[in-house]
């Protein structure tokens, strides 16, 4: 909301200066979590002294808001930065702002705004009283954030995901891919080859190395992201994540959590609210658990020693003491009187013998679980495997296969002997997995992260692209509602054939995505994007590109190979750009960060 249009960036001479009275800007808090409250305008982000601190009254921090999703409200519009002089600077009257705290880490709390994560006791939920939240001006946002703008931002070779329709890269509106960030963030953003979305306002994000995909992070949470090759999404407000060596895929935890993560080589699904994740040794597992848990390897109150290198254990349910097993045993984990309860749905249970991986079921279920030296065979063909919640059919897959199975009430046919879970072919529905657990849905070597539950995952029938990708691509899916779910506004879906990167498009948009070689930031929601929306012409680009493509109604003969096309905003004919050397030195290391190297 606006009292008089978008905030603009008024200057006295120079670039726009950001002044402080004393020290970085604080975030204070009186009680629990620091609460980020507003009047009018953006949220501005008050401080005292010190780094901030999530506190809480009771459970985990809540974005609590009356109405509308939250917004950023000023008293005096939104920050402006003003100039006097020269190149825009950031000056402090004394010291670098920093986020100080009276008790406890800050909380986001609105009048009126975005939904909410509200909490009595357990898992955060996710509660909306009205729309999303409105990032509210008295005199409006920067003019940098408005339709028709091109914004060239990224250093050259970076891939830029833009913005919401009709505008070409306005970098920081809420849940936008590459938001940059909004006002008052520090982002460093990242050299050449890395897709970052970036962080909103409040959140400090020094992001990451070349041939990282960071998804980065919410609103108060510091992120301080991860070496090369690997693929973090880090997690949502409060958070404090270290995330993880070269080689890990880390999707990290909600609100609330400390997650040490795991060193290289493992795969850490992390844990919800509440939870204090350790993690394991090399080489080894861990799906970890449900809310209130710690080290999810066990539930809460118990001891966890984990596992030596080699081993995947995924635990047990709240309330027993599992003291897990050494390598080449096998894991009896579940309390006493069971049958292989193993762990709660949506967690990895390597039940099975050692050196085989088994996704196993919630607890209630039997398990026939598969022979030592499988990779979870989960039976040979043609049996029915309960290593599903109830009312699944699962024919599974004969031995050397990977299938990590599905949610309750889904039918999933998965595969024939030799394929690694193509899930389900042409006309079926495959869920795939609850959030928080891998499903390997890809072929060998490629790490498909799939979708919460509620999805629906159409992942691809025979021949066609977005198979969720073919070996050594990287495919992390998308949220609730979306089909295709590659793509709603925020995610980053790398789907489409061998090499490629694609940051597909927001929610409710169709994408085709793009043919291998070439990178495809594709298009603003609302549009159908088969590398460019309805009623377009687009010759696109030839692979080794970079094309940010257009919305509806523009015409954009893109670049001939190696060339960046930045694209515009509807109504405009856009030529475009010459093109540009792609060196040696960048096939190579384009080469090493497929080959994950």
């Amino acid at each position: 909301m606006h009292q008089e249009g978008p905030s603009t960036l008024t200057h006295q001479e120079g670039p726009p200066t950001l002044t402080h009275q004393e020290g970085p800007s604080t975030l204070t808090h009186q009680e629990g979590p620091s609460t980020l409250t507003h009047q009018q305008g953006p949220s501005t982000l008050t401080h005292q002294q010190g780094s901030p601190t999530l506190t809480h009254q009771e459970g985990s921090p809540t974005l609590t808001h009356q109405q509308g999703p939250p917004t950023l409200m000023h008293q005096e519009g939104p920050s402006t930065l003003t100039h006097q002089e020269g190149l825009p600077t950031l000056t402090h009257q004394e010291g670098p702002s920093t986020l100080t705290h009276q008790e406890g880490p800050s909380t986001l709390t609105h009048q009126q705004g975005p939904p909410t994560l509200t909490h009595q006791e357990g898992s955060p939920t996710l509660t909306h009283q009205q729309g999303p939240p409105t990032l509210t001006h008295q005199q409006g946002p920067p003019t940098l954030t408005h339709q028709g703008i091109i914004n060239t931002d990224t250093p050259g070779g970076t891939i830029n995901t833009d913005t919401p329709a009709g505008i070409i890269n306005t970098d920081t509106p809420v849940g936008i891919i590459n938001t940059d960030t909004p006002v008052g963030t520090i982002n460093t953003d990242t050299p050449v080859g890395i897709i970052n979305t970036d962080t909103p306002a409040g959140t400090i994000n020094t992001d990451t190395p070349v041939g990282i995909i960071n998804t980065d992070t919410p609103v108060g949470t510091i992120n301080t992201d991860t070496p090369a090759g690997i693929i973090n999404t880090d997690t949502p407000a409060g958070t404090i994540n270290t995330d993880t060596p070269a080689g890990i895929i880390n999707t990290d935890t909600p609100a609330g959590t400390i997650n040490t993560d795991t060193p290289a080589g493992t795969i850490n699904t992390d844990t919800p609210v509440g939870t204090i994740n350790t993690d394991t040794p090399a080489g080894t597992t861990n799906t970890h658990t449900p809310a209130g848990i710690i080290n999810t390897d066990t539930p809460a109150g118990t001891t966890n020693t984990h596992t030596p290198a080699g081993i995947i254990n995924t635990d047990t349910p709240a309330g027993t003491t599992n003291t897990h097993t050494p390598v080449g045993t096998i894991n009896t984990d579940t309390p006493a009187g069971t049958t292989n309860t193993d762990t709660p749905v949506g967690i990895i249970n390597t039940d099975t013998p050692a050196g085989t991986i088994n996704t196993d079921t919630p607890a209630g279920t039997i398990n026939t679980d598969t022979p030592v030296g499988t990779i979870n065979t989960d039976t040979p063909a043609g049996t029915t495997n309960t290593h599903t919640p109830a009312g699944i059919i699962n024919t599974d897959t004969p031995a050397g296969t990977i299938n990590t199975d599905a949610p309750g009430g889904t039918t999933n046919t998965d595969t024939p002997a030799g394929t690694i879970n193509t899930d389900t072919p042409a006309g079926t529905i495959n869920t795939d997995t609850p959030p928080g657990t891998i499903n390997t849905d890809t072929p060998p070597g490629t790490t498909n992260t799939d979708t919460p539950g509620g999805i629906t995952n159409t992942d691809t029938p025979p021949g066609t692209i977005n198979t969720d990708t073919p070996a050594g691509t990287t495919n992390t899916d998308t949220p609730a509602g979306t089909i295709n779910t590659d793509t709603p506004a925020g995610t980053i879906n790398t789907d489409t054939p061998a090499g490629t990167i694609t940051i597909d498009t927001p929610a409710g948009t169709t994408n085709t995505d793009t043919p291998a070689g070439t990178t495809n930031t594709d298009t603003p929601a609302g549009t159908i994007n088969t590398d460019t929306p309805p009623g377009t012409i687009n010759t696109d680009t030839p692979a080794g590109t970079i094309n940010t493509d257009t919305p509806p109604g523009t015409i954009n003969t893109d670049t001939p190979p190696g060339t960046t096309n930045t694209d515009t905003p509807g109504g405009i004919t856009n030529t475009d750009t010459p093109p540009v050397t792609i060196t040696k030195l960048s096939i190579v290391r384009l080469a090493r960060i497929r080959g994950g190297s």
